[in-house]
Formats: structure tokens, C-alpha cells, sequence
């Protein structure tokens, strides 16, 4: 019963986290975390280091984060090159066709790439951009 009671308080707890870290990544780059998922955006914000280093980094860059061991793989000549890093949990790219995903990792990260410059540099919130990403996304 007290492992029982344990593990209930760990799922309560790691539910507040979630919300905790959705509330403040709306609050600090509305833009970005529009365009996928909060959750997924913190781990950008993360990886990236701040979200300044994120808003200079360009598309092809934001496109492969989390990939760079595949990378650099690659780059030994010792394996196919990476089209995506953590941008794969985003749901259009894993429920799209095989012989899109690529394209469409591509045009998710250049969108992500404007929003976050716009979400340093401005501060504005710019809701043309979940639009424009969603046709880009169809037209593929």
C-alpha cells in the first residue's frame, strides 16, 4: 500500500510538473510553443541551451537538435544522415508518409526557426504562423 501511495504521489506530482513547464513556456516564447507541443518546446528551449541561442540558430540547426550523435556519424562517413532530431515527436512528422517526413521536418523547423526570432526579438504573438505552417504542412 505505501509503494502504491508512493508511486500515486510521483504521477500527482510529475502532472503538476507538466502543467508547471506548459504555463511557463506559453509565457516565455508564445510563438514557438504554439507552433508543437509546450512540453516539446521546453526540450528545445533545453537543448538549445536559452531561448536567445535558439533564435540565432538557423532552421537546418533547430531541425537536427537532438540528433547530433547521428550526425556526427554521418559526417565520419559511417552512417546515412539524420533528417530529425527531437522535431520527430512532433505528431505530423511521425503520422505523415515515409517519403514526407523529411520535407515536412524541414518546413516545421524553418516555421519554428521565425517563430522563435520573433519570440526574442519582438515579443509579439503572431498567430499567422500555426496557419501559414498548417497549409505548408497540407500542401506536402
Amino acid at each position: 500500500k505505501e509503494y502504491a501511495a508512493m508511486i500515486s504521489g510521483m504521477i500527482g506530482r510529475h502532472r503538476e510538473m507538466e502543467k508547471y513547464v506548459k504555463s511557463t513556456v506559453k509565457e516565455i516564447s508564445p510563438n514557438f510553443s504554439s507552433l508543437i507541443e509546450p512540453l516539446l518546446a521546453a526540450r528545445f528551449i533545453a537543448l538549445a541551451g536559452s531561448l536567445e541561442k535558439l533564435a540565432r540558430m538557423p532552421a537546418s540547426t533547430i531541425q537536427l537538435l537532438g540528433a547530433e550523435k547521428a550526425l556526427f556519424r554521418h559526417l565520419k562517413k559511417q552512417g546515412k544522415s539524420p533528417k530529425y532530431g527531437i522535431l520527430y515527436m512532433d505528431a505530423r512528422i511521425q503520422n505523415a508518409p515515409h517519403d514526407k517526413k523529411g520535407k515536412i521536418a524541414r518546413v516545421i523547423a524553418a516555421k519554428l526557426m521565425l517563430a522563435a526570432r520573433i519570440d526574442f526579438y519582438s515579443g509579439r504573438v503572431d498567430g499567422t504562423l500555426k496557419q501559414q505552417l498548417e497549409q505548408e504542412v497540407e500542401a506536402i
